[in-house]
């Protein structure tokens, strides 16, 4: 019954504070959490969902609209797999990113990519009315600048992204936001991120 529940969450919410950081209260991540395991299928692995929920907290990312991180089927199993803007919170909290952007290039769009002896440069012009849908997507791209000064961009053409779409879950509901994601993931690998 309901009383059985509220022990149960106490339970849990204690165990997740310490992995939290401190601008995220155990009650309000565990209520996201539920929700977005509310939206898993039933044949999922109830114990995988629960490590999913814990690694998010220990990365101390929140689920939810902002897009932080969600909870992945793969089979019958579920991963938390960080959204871009839950990358870019880590990197930043780390103290190593100073500046980073992410954008979609969309077909007819002015776009240049060339290296000189600053190193990889890219030229894009963005028009302020844009057709975002996944049939205009030719690619994606971040740039980037750390704290210690260093710049740099990663472009992802749409034939890389399509080998990563799913075309379901949050690729099906948030396709732009996944091919922003793409670059970000990518120049991830050389950034710190830890809190």
């Amino acid at each position: 019954g309901e009383e059985d529940v509220q022990p149960k969450a106490a339970a849990i919410s204690d165990r997740l504070a310490p992995l939290l950081p401190n601008d995220i209260p155990p009650a309000q991540f565990l209520t996201a959490a539920i929700i977005e395991a509310n939206k898993l299928d039933d044949d999922v692995s109830a114990r995988s969902v629960g490590i999913a929920v814990f690694n998010a907290a220990a990365m101390g990312l929140m689920f939810g609209p902002m897009g932080h991180v969600y909870l992945i089927p793969y089979k019958k199993q579920v991963q938390c797999i960080p959204g871009y803007k839950g990358f870019l919170d880590l990197a930043y909290s780390s103290g190593f990113l100073k500046r980073c952007n992410a954008e979609v290039v969309l077909r007819g769009e002015a776009f240049e990519q060339w290296h000189d002896s600053n190193g990889p440069q890219l030229s894009h012009k963005i028009p302020l009315e844009r057709n975002l849908q996944r049939a205009e997507v030719i690619a994606a791209y971040c740039t980037y600048e750390t704290v210690a000064g260093g710049k740099a961009n990663v472009v992802v053409p749409r034939s890389e992204l399509d080998k990563v779409d799913t075309k379901k879950n949050v690729w099906a509901s948030e396709y732009i936001a996944m091919c922003k994601k793409t670059p970000i993931r990518r120049a991830s690998k050389e950034w710190k991120l830890t809190r």
